[in-house]
């Protein structure tokens, strides 16, 4: 009989601003106590290069497992 898989502790959720947060639901309704960070990243103006304007991780990033959230892929 299949009971199902146990979620394990030391994983997050990192959304990239402002599609991945649309995913940000769904996660925790599989994974209720996960913890989710955020990101903004977005092209500067003059260079053209990718540039982080906003960034909020939990505190022990460096120790877990990160599934980053962004549901648009592009070129």
């Amino acid at each position: 009989m299949y009971e199902g898989v146990k979620f394990e502790r030391g994983n997050c959720g990192v959304s990239i601003m402002r599609s991945g947060e649309a995913m940000e639901q769904g996660l925790r309704d599989c994974c209720r106590s996960i913890r989710i960070g955020k990101i903004l990243i977005q092209s500067d103006e003059e260079t053209q290069e990718a540039k982080v304007y906003y960034a909020k991780f939990p505190p022990d990033i460096n120790r877990r497992k990160v599934l980053l959230m962004y549901p648009i892929l592009s070129k």
